[in-house]
């Protein structure tokens, strides 16, 4: 599923009128419609409504659903910033005065109380600049009031799409009504920290419309990541399923390269070969199925004596700085391999931005890791900038970890995925990442697919664990049983298809 931005929204739009034969002012009546319905789900009918409407048509939804509400003998009142705008908002807030609606001007001292239920129609898609006036006046008020907020098809004062500004002044809705499709600045950190749930409101627009434009980002959902995944045939050996080298792990952080095994492990691929110090060793009595390499290191990775015969490498999990480590890297960190480079690979990296990495490479940063690899970033919206344009310059792909977590390839596609919880906010959750991403590239899959792969089902299986094991006290190494659940339905399903 592709997610828009403002300039496809209006295309959206325009599209829609001209499939259906329909005026802008019907498609609004529609949109205001399939909103009232969801709202009188949502409201307590007991409490007064506030409706703000601003000047464009995201106002003339607002008077309609005032409309449609106060008609179902609900309490509303009015807020706007009075006549004028286009045909469809006059049209729509004549219906709203002729009901006997009370309205109050934009110009007035907010009054609201926490007993009001607001519904923010101020501004939808498009807006290119902070707001300001009594326009900011009212949105700070809502948000210290207390009341329930409810935003039509998006939060006032937030962009639409992915951009380096960041506009502080908007409004936290408790929940938001978005039409067709979730909008690009919902994944935003700064943005979604303050934003509560997301309902898809279906307001007639020609399905599918978004999804012919290359340049806009893939939410990454299960029917689009299950679409590649490709169960074992019947008749098959460990041959046709390649293999994968993990390299890391030290006397500090042996449990990151576990991690990682433990993560590969799980995917299917046919022989998974670890790399890590003498002093780890005891750590995979508990993973049989691993191949460890001998003569590695004592206690820190310093060598790898067959490391030529790996074509996949997952690099850095727990992995350390230490010279011996740095000295190792830059030698081998070269020739037609696919690599996935984490963690301490990329510390190194960062320290050292002038050493080449050849072949394919697939990088999978925390905010702090990509912010020492480039520079630092005031917002979320800048370092996703930051990393299409380093995914296309250096033909890498870049796994951009996070509450929301960011797939960009030298392309210039782009994955957001906003599954998984809080969880997964503790140590060993990269490592078991970097290792699913490993595993699946191990086997066979593309990098990109690999990416879309690891990152979709540890988000499943973070999602299970926390119905049964709670958020809080979830271990990385819990998601694994979560994870085998969520490859044996993806079987199963394709088994019956």
């Amino acid at each position: 599923m592709k997610l828009p931005d403002s300039r496809c929204i209006k295309d959206w739009d325009l599209h829609t009128l001209q499939k259906l034969g329909i005026s802008s002012y019907q498609l609004m009546q529609h949109a205001a419609y399939s909103c009232s319905r969801v709202l009188l789900t949502l409201l307590d009918p007991s409490r007064p409504v506030r409706v703000l409407c601003g000047p464009g048509n995201n106002g003339g939804d607002g008077y309609l659903v005032a409309k449609h509400l106060f008609l179902r003998g609900l309490e509303v009142a009015v807020t706007d910033s009075g006549e004028g705008g286009s045909y469809d908002r006059r049209q729509a807030r004549a219906e709203a005065l002729a009901t006997g609606i009370h309205f109050v001007p934009l110009e007035e001292e907010p009054n609201i109380g926490s007993e009001e239920q607001v519904i923010d129609a101020l501004f939808g898609h498009g807006l290119t600049r902070k707001l300001e006036g009594s326009y900011a006046r009212w949105v700070n008020h809502v948000n210290t009031s207390g009341a329930d907020c409810y935003s039509i098809d998006m939060p006032s004062g937030m962009p639409s799409e992915t951009s380096e500004a960041y506009y502080d002044c908007f409004l936290h809705a408790h929940w938001v009504l978005s039409f067709g499709r979730p909008k690009q600045s919902f994944f935003l950190e700064e943005y979604a920290q303050h934003l509560g749930r997301i309902l898809l409101v279906d307001i007639g627009l020609t399905p599918g419309f978004p999804d012919r434009f290359d340049y806009l980002p893939i939410w990454l959902t299960e029917e689009y990541v299950s679409g590649f995944f490709r169960p074992k045939k019947a008749v098959s050996h460990k041959g046709d399923f390649g293999s994968v080298l993990l390299a890391g792990g030290s006397l500090e952080y042996g449990g990151a390269i576990q991690l990682n095994t433990l993560a590969a492990l799980n995917t299917g691929v046919g022989k998974t070969f670890v790399a890590t110090p003498e002093v780890n060793r005891n750590r995979f009595t508990e993973l049989p199925e691993a191949i460890l390499i001998p003569d590695c290191g004592e206690h820190h990775l310093s060598a790898i004596p067959d490391f030529e015969n790996h074509n996949t490498v997952a690099l850095g999990s727990g992995m350390n700085t230490r010279r011996e480590t740095r000295d190792w890297m830059r030698a081998h960190l070269s020739g037609d391999k696919r690599w996935i480079l984490d963690a301490d690979a990329l510390n190194i990296l960062a320290a050292h931005p002038d050493w080449i990495v050849g072949g394919e490479v697939l990088i999978t940063p925390h905010p702090g890791e990509f912010d020492r690899l480039t520079q630092k970033h005031a917002t979320s919206g800048e370092r996703w900038l930051t990393a299409a344009s380093l995914a296309r310059e250096r033909k890498w792909i870049v796994v951009l970890k996070g509450s929301t977590t960011a797939i960009f390839t030298p392309e210039g596609k782009q994955f957001i995925h906003s599954g998984g919880n809080a969880g997964l906010a503790k140590g060993g959750s990269g490592d078991l990442l970097c290792g699913l991403i490993a595993g699946f590239a191990g086997r066979g899959y593309s990098l990109e697919q690999a990416a879309c792969l690891g990152v979709y089902l540890q988000g499943k299986a973070a999602e299970g664990a926390a119905r049964e094991v709670s958020c809080e006290s979830m271990k990385a190494s819990d998601l694994v049983t979560y994870l085998q659940h969520c490859l044996s339905e993806w079987e199963n399903w394709l088994k019956e298809a």
